[in-house]
């Protein structure tokens, strides 16, 4: 909902395609989020688009078991944590703790990772949780791609705290600087209460932009464009 919202175009990939190296060439990230399950093929191939200029993005974790149902020893699992750049040292229950995004913060939903960096050079500690200052999220670089990691469940995290949390301006930035394009979004006013969606139809060059309210009240907003879209 997040992705779409922001007017990024999403496919569902099928793992099965995915480990038999079948990644459309218009990809250039791939999220995995919540995915507990991955075999050595899977994470061959992912390896793989990501050491060919990609962009992977795994959760807290991510490959914690086998296809066959095994234990992974380190995690992420089936070699991803050398693309990744860390390993889980440990994951936690938390409840009120906060990932710091520049000045902002969002949610650490459900579960924390601890985080061990393999490749100090090569990896950026991008956000932090705020109870210890402990790597949150990080950006490593492999091959002519790279590999984010984020140590809690984002797809939650903007559930819990809705269109204005700081994870949304984080998963934007990482799709758009790697050339993920969006032709509009929507801005409004910050209001907890207030949900409007921007829906796009568009037919050759001719497009219809829609806009939804689903509160109460009257709201304003604005909308953004670029490339083929006109404001």
């Amino acid at each position: 909902d997040l992705l779409w919202s922001e007017d990024f175009y999403v496919e569902f990939l099928d793992p099965a395609d995915v480990k038999d190296g079948c990644i459309p060439d218009h990809v250039k990230v791939i999220i995995l989020p919540y995915q507990l399950v991955i075999g050595p093929l899977l994470a061959a191939s992912l390896e793989e688009f990501t050491r060919e200029g990609g962009t992977l993005i795994g959760t807290a974790k991510c490959g914690m078991m086998n296809d066959r149902g095994w234990y992974n020893l380190r995690i992420p699992g089936a070699g991803l944590d050398e693309v990744f750049g860390v390993k889980e040292k440990n994951v936690t229950l938390c409840t009120d703790e906060r990932v710091i995004y520049g000045t902002k913060s969002f949610p650490a939903y459900h579960q924390r990772s601890e985080l061990e960096i393999y490749h100090d050079a090569e990896t950026e500690i991008v956000a932090t949780f705020d109870s210890d200052g402990l790597p949150a999220v990080t950006r490593h670089i492999y091959g002519l791609g790279e590999a984010w990691y984020i140590g809690t469940h984002p797809g939650m995290s903007w559930l819990h705290d809705g269109k204005f949390s700081s994870i949304r301006e984080l998963l934007v930035h990482i799709l758009s600087s790697s050339g993920v394009e969006r032709g509009a979004w929507l801005n409004q006013e910050k209001n907890s209460l207030a949900i409007m969606d921007l829906h796009v139809l568009q037919e050759q060059n001719e497009r219809v932009y829609i806009v939804t309210n689903s509160s109460d009240s009257d709201l304003h907003g604005s909308i953004e464009t670029i490339g083929v879209h006109k404001k």
